[in-house]
């Protein structure tokens, strides 16, 4: 189907995209709920995407994550955008445990 995202999927189950056949009959509009004890994974399983979301990877405990980020000294959340994306090389780089929008995580 070549979707992309949960906002995708929700526009294609209500006939919102175009170049898309209609959704069948037999396939739920929300996989999440009616698989969720019967095998789902997640949104990217079931798009087929590969992406990985914010839900869908192991973070450190908030308390770590929080006593990290506020030995950095930032400031401002512009800072944290600069940070997290590596423009700030004297901080050094994010680490992998420490989600990019902690507020969608914890």
């Amino acid at each position: 189907m070549e979707l992309k995202n949960y906002r995708q999927w929700r526009s294609y189950c209500k006939g919102g995209v175009e170049d898309k056949p209609t959704k069948p009959s037999d396939i739920p509009s929300s996989p999440d709920q009616k698989y969720r004890d019967n095998g789902w994974i997640s949104w990217s399983d079931w798009l087929g995407t590969g992406r990985l979301g914010p839900h869908d990877s192991v973070w450190c405990l908030f308390q770590t994550a929080r006593e990290f980020v506020r030995s950095l000294g930032l400031t401002s959340e512009a800072e944290w955008r600069k940070y997290r994306k590596g423009d700030l090389p004297d901080k050094g780089l994010k680490p992998d445990d420490i989600p990019n929008t902690p507020a969608k995580v914890y």
